[in-house]
């Protein structure tokens, strides 16, 4: 019942409604780990192909947090990055 209505939920529906392919990724349940889905359609319903990329999340977001950190230390303190192609 937790999924209806959901983000796998509607891909499934989508995935019916029109005949291609869906990909969708989320949170299940809202707090959980995060899933990606493929969804394909079939003659007697769709095939569902799920993953789990917490870490790949995880991993994206601290590498975000670190390179805003990085500018925010570089602005602090005045100085730059140059990169220099001498080909």
């Amino acid at each position: 019942p937790e999924a209806v209505g959901g983000a796998f939920h509607e891909a499934a529906g989508r995935a019916a409604e029109t005949g291609e392919t869906v990909a969708v990724e989320a949170r299940f349940p809202a707090d959980g780990p995060w899933f990606a889905a493929t969804v394909v359609p079939r003659a007697d319903g769709c095939a569902i192909v799920v993953r789990d990329v917490t870490t790949a999340r995880e991993t994206d977001e601290a590498l975000r947090e670190s390179e805003r950190r990085l500018r925010q230390a570089m602005a602090a303190g005045g100085i730059g990055v140059w990169r220099f192609d001498l080909r």
